[in-house]
């Protein structure tokens, strides 16, 4: 491993023309600054460093592979000092492995400072847990040192286990008090977001001295996410004024909120319920409502690889199920467009059959094919509008029955639903 060389200099200047081993660690005293594209190895060596990491602006694409690294800053009020910046003109790429920590003491100061785009891509199970202080966001952007120039980077999470916490007024992802909206998209991980009071879990902040302005989107097509609307500790406003996902009461932001995917928890910042559902659409445009399906007989997180709601089958292509787990009492929270108050849910693990959805009986319709699952031995009737019988039959395990367009009554040992076939 090729150890950074200590200098007396404020300011290590890292060039590489291919990739570069950082070691990070207490033995560094001086900020360490990424001047030039390429590949960076930031390996951990079990000690906390007390330096920033910055990454230049203008660089383009940067790629960082953090390694058990643990960063921990600190500095004087109104300071602004970020445990990881990435600044304007710059795509940093962030691969991380193991258990990282970037945190901030400053006041305010973020965990990674947004103000170029970010991709945060994590191996299963490894973790980034990034904490802010003051008016800063966890991940995301910080108003301070005052008259600094406001950026919002992009901010795009496809997979790991990442934690983001905020400590007064800002979002645990997104546009602190004074700063624009970022666009955001969640593709997979699991993630946990909580808001500083006042600040929404992913999205913007607010106080009474200022709020986050500007335009921005947050798309979620996969994932598991806990979103934790910060705590209403100044009074200002009552308590389902605060927002787990999107835009703070009283901000100049507009955020839009698109949901494709996913498992979204909306919850306050001590993890209890959140009085109500998230306002989201779907890339269509529709608007959604939350339903929570539960695996049965579950009591730890458990990977979910399919499933259906009604009509719409989950994990192949018409609801996004990338890195979605229960909670430990079995339950997902999806957002969909308006359903039936009696439509029927199933769920499905890496160790269950996709037919057997909990083993309940299943009956859908396709291109003019009713299939009836899970209905082995049992009578099976079809009647028309009318009344009158149209098929009947002992299923096996399923059945098929081709039928016309119209409207069906199907009796499954004398229980009974309605199926339209188009």
């Amino acid at each position: 491993m090729k150890k950074l060389l200590l200098l007396s200099i404020a300011v290590f200047a890292i060039s590489a023309m291919a990739a570069e081993t950082i070691t990070i660690g207490s033995t560094v005293d001086a900020t360490i600054e990424i001047k030039a594209s390429g590949e960076y190895l930031l390996q951990g060596d079990g000690s906390v460093c007390t330096q920033q990491i910055i990454v230049s602006a203008d660089l383009g694409e940067v790629s960082l592979t953090l390694d058990n690294v643990q960063v921990e800053v600190t500095g004087s009020k109104d300071a602004g000092v970020s445990a990881l910046v990435v600044n304007t003109g710059t795509t940093a790429t962030i691969y991380f492995k193991g258990y990282n920590t970037l945190k901030s003491t400053a006041d305010p100061g973020c965990g990674i400072e947004a103000l170029g785009n970010i991709v945060l891509n994590g191996e299963d199970d490894a973790t980034l847990a990034c904490y802010a202080k003051g008016w800063a966001a966890a991940i995301g952007s910080t108003p301070r040192p005052k008259g600094k120039t406001m950026a919002s980077g992009d901010i795009t999470i496809n997979s790991g286990i990442i934690e983001a916490i905020a400590d007064w007024e800002s979002p645990g992802i997104g546009a602190a008090v004074d700063c624009d909206a970022h666009n955001i998209v969640i593709n997979g991980g699991r993630i946990t977001a909580k808001g500083g009071a006042q600040g929404a879990g992913i999205g913007t902040g607010y106080s009474q001295w200022g709020q986050s302005k500007g335009n921005g989107t947050i798309t979620i097509n996969g994932g598991t996410v806990v979103a934790a609307a910060g705590s209403n500790e100044s009074d200002w406003g009552p308590d389902n004024s605060l927002v787990p996902l999107g835009v703070v009461a009283g901000t100049d932001a507009t955020v839009k909120v698109e949901i494709n995917g996913g498992s979204i928890h909306a919850t306050r910042s001590d993890l209890s319920t959140f009085p109500s559902d998230i306002a989201a659409v779907d890339k269509s445009g529709t608007d959604l409502f939350l339903l929570t399906p539960q695996l049965e007989n579950t009591t730890a997180p458990t990977l979910i690889t399919k499933g259906k709601v009604g009509d719409i089958v989950l994990g192949e292509g018409g609801y996004g199920l990338n890195d979605v787990y229960t909670d430990a009492q079995g339950y997902i929270y999806i957002y969909l467009p308006k359903q039936a108050d009696d439509v029927k849910m199933w769920l499905n693990t890496e160790s269950t059959a996709l037919d057997d959805f909990n083993n309940e009986v299943r009956i859908e319709v396709n291109n003019g094919m009713l299939r009836v699952d899970n209905a082995q031995g049992k009578k099976i009737a079809v009647y028309d509008i009318s009344g009158r019988q149209t098929a009947a039959t002992v299923a096996q395990q399923s059945a098929e029955i081709a039928l016309p367009k119209g409207l069906y009554i199907v009796s499954v040992d004398g229980q009974c639903s309605k199926v339209v076939v188009k």
